[in-house]
């Protein structure tokens, strides 16, 4: 069965039958100008299904790789405007409300990253694991990400088909979205293992 993206009414899985597991989503309105591939925010397929036990007490968030530690070299700015949900926030750090967007800095922990993206019809999802890190403050809602080889990370945000943005949530769900990726179709999982 060919996908169109995003899926009509009728197909068994659009979004308004509610069996797709994953809705279109946007940062700015790129849904009405370009295919779903060079939309900047897309939610991810496999977060409601492949990782069901984070929902409701691990949210999911959408940092993107802005630029490493200014000391280790395996260490990422995971940032984004102010979107990360408040539950997030690290204890015994100080949260601030600029613009009507929240600042603060990601609690500590180890969290799956993940990005969904396709190149010329093949599809592939990106996944991984990282740790949290000490770095310096900085604005918006932020994750200080250690990994384990952060420059063969950065190779495959180069090569593509990858952009910055990625999704990540609190725990180890690569087994999970790995055999996800298994069982479907034309979906492979692409590590940095």
């Amino acid at each position: 069965m060919s996908m169109s993206f995003p899926p009509s009414a009728g197909h068994p899985c659009s979004w308004a039958s509610g069996l797709c597991p994953a809705r279109p989503t946007a940062f700015w309105p790129t849904w009405a100008t370009s295919s779903p591939a060079r939309a900047i925010c897309t939610a991810h397929l496999p977060w409601r299904q492949a990782v069901p036990a984070a929902l409701g007490k691990n949210p999911p968030f959408f940092g993107e790789f802005t630029v490493r530690h200014p000391e280790d070299k395996n260490v990422e700015l995971l940032w984004h405007c102010g979107p990360f949900a408040y539950s997030l926030k690290k204890p015994g750090t100080v949260a601030r409300e600029e613009n009507q967007r929240q600042w603060f800095q990601v609690k500590d922990g180890k969290f799956t990253i993940c990005r969904f993206d396709q190149d010329d019809g093949h599809y592939q999802l990106l996944n991984g694991t990282l740790e949290s890190a000490d770095g310096p403050y900085t604005f918006g809602t932020y994750l200080w990400a250690r990994f384990n080889n952060l420059t063969k990370w950065e190779r495959k945000l180069i090569d593509g088909p990858y952009i910055h943005h990625m999704a990540e949530v609190e725990g180890d769900y690569t087994w999970e979205l790995r055999e996800f990726c298994r069982l479907i179709p034309h979906l492979d999982s692409d590590t940095v293992d």
